[in-house]
């Protein structure tokens, strides 16, 4: 079961007018669906973006699928009052421990190195790779493998 599901938005949640603070309005269409990206409000003033598909098995190469979607996403960041990133590879729970935390973690450089490359080189970034806690089944670790950015928007207080 997903933890953050009664939080889940569409990316209406983009729109930083509809926080109880203060945004900068950019001009953005806000009604837009990117497949494989979950979107969930974060607390305030912050937007949990989950990705699927982003990196075949066992490689930290960005699939052509992973940088369609990353485009879109670069499309919407580069018009918002974006204060930080924080970029999450995360790594399933098959094979070694370090073998997977050495995944996570080139997994997250990969996702900043394209961000940075195109374009949103202002944007102070976080890395952090993680390793899931173990599941018995195959069909229980596909759910391990993701990717998640978490977006922290800047505030006027007013």
């Amino acid at each position: 079961m997903d933890p953050y599901a009664s939080r889940t938005v569409d990316l209406s949640a983009w729109d930083p007018n509809l926080s109880k603070r203060r945004y900068t309005n950019y001009p953005v269409n806000m009604n837009t669906h990117i497949d494989g990206v979950d979107a969930y409000l974060w607390g305030e003033g912050q937007l949990r973006l989950v990705f699927s598909d982003l990196f075949p098995v066992n490689q930290y190469q960005l699939t052509n699928k992973g940088v369609n979607t990353l485009f879109e996403v670069i499309d919407k960041l580069k018009y918002l009052p974006v204060e930080e990133l924080t970029i999450y590879g995360i790594a399933d729970s098959s094979g070694t421990y370090q073998k997977n935390r050495v995944l996570a973690d080139r997994r997250a450089q990969s996702v900043k190195t394209f961000l940075v490359e195109e374009g949103l080189s202002y944007l102070p970034m976080k890395l952090r790779g993680t390793v899931e806690n173990g599941l018995s089944t195959a069909q229980q670790r596909v759910l391990q493998r993701r990717f998640v950015i978490e977006v922290r928007f800047k505030t006027d207080e007013k």
